[in-house]
């Protein structure tokens, strides 16, 4: 979408004239634009398909933000959409953001409290994007976001790595368990793509964003996916706050805390290989890419080095090194 097709969108969708509209944003799945229509500041997301992602991004984020919004919860209003042409529109939040110098943590851990207090009222609310509610799932989404991963020579020495700190991940996982390799199949409403990378500071406080991805999640990945997200890049004195400040939302899941030490390296894992969609060809033709290319390997260097990173912290803090 270019910027006159966002103009003519949200013209059509206000049902009154759009005075202009700026192109402000490009996320790895979609696009925002600024949108002035009068006295009025609106945001346009176009949610692009995807032939590897069937998902309803826009469906998700829509619903999610009307219920959040809905209970007063600091998001965007949603105010119009546009589901045959894959777009929204939604009111703009003006605020800078955050930077690692800034916490957020507090506020992270009061957003996922008001969520589960809300739990009894959402019951209608869809899954999230890619849940988690045993052990055993946790296992075949490493496996599926293994195989688009496993054929290309430039990951094949730290591909066979993370296989090796899998292997003693779950392992462990089995016999750590109580109840063999299945967990509770309890429900939270997790934000998913939760963490500092989307948040705004404004006048009035903390703003959360991007919530095409929430729903309904087991609890030991809502938690795991939040402290270590690579967009927040969490010190280890940060993932422990808000780890803390997350179990004592749900206070009366017995056990959470013990499952939650024995899956979350499951979860790092997948994490290693998510940072490692770079090298996808798809997800770099999505990009607008081109294999080979300068920015195309600075990418690939830049993912690669997190996904190192991230498996360096887990085999420390996990024991998953090789003996």
């Amino acid at each position: 979408m270019n910027v006159t097709q966002a103009r003519e969108l949200a013209a059509g969708l206000l049902g009154r004239p759009v005075n202009a509209a700026q192109a402000v944003g490009r996320g790895g799945n979609n696009r925002i634009f600024a949108i002035d229509a009068g006295t009025e500041r609106l945001a346009l997301k176009s949610y692009p398909p995807q032939a590897e992602d069937p998902r309803d991004r826009l469906g998700q984020e829509w619903q999610a933000l009307s219920f959040l919004a809905g209970h007063g919860l600091p998001v965007p209003q949603p105010v119009a959409a546009d589901p045959a042409r894959h777009a929204a529109l939604y009111t703009w939040i003006d605020g800078r953001p955050l930077e690692p110098a800034d916490d957020g943590v507090a506020a992270m851990g009061a957003l996922f409290a008001r969520l589960q207090a809300l739990r009894g009222e959402a019951t209608d609310l869809r899954e999230g994007s890619t849940p988690v509610f045993t052990a055993e799932q946790a296992e075949r989404q490493f496996a599926e976001r293994l195989a688009p991963l496993a054929d290309i020579p430039p990951l094949a020495g730290h591909l066979a790595d993370i296989r090796g700190s899998a292997d003693r991940a779950f392992a462990r996982a089995r016999a750590r368990l109580r109840t063999g390799f299945t967990t509770p199949s309890t429900r939270v409403l997790s934000p998913s793509d939760f963490g500092r990378h989307n948040m705004l500071a404004t006048p009035s406080g903390l703003v959360f964003l991007d919530f095409e991805y929430f729903g309904w999640d087991g609890p030991e990945k809502a938690i795991a996916d939040t402290m270590l997200h690579p967009g927040s890049a969490f010190s280890a004195p940060e993932r422990d706050r808000l780890k803390d400040l997350m179990l004592a939302a749900l206070p009366d899941e017995p056990g959470l805390a013990l499952r939650l030490e024995a899956m979350i390296p499951l979860f790092g894992l997948i994490w290693c290989l998510i940072l490692l969609n770079e090298f996808r060809p798809d997800r770099r033709a999505r990009r607008g890419l081109v294999a080979g290319s300068a920015e195309a390997r600075a990418a690939e260097t830049r993912q690669l080095e997190k996904s190192r990173s991230l498996l360096s912290w887990l085999e420390d803090a996990h024991d998953l090194a090789p003996a």
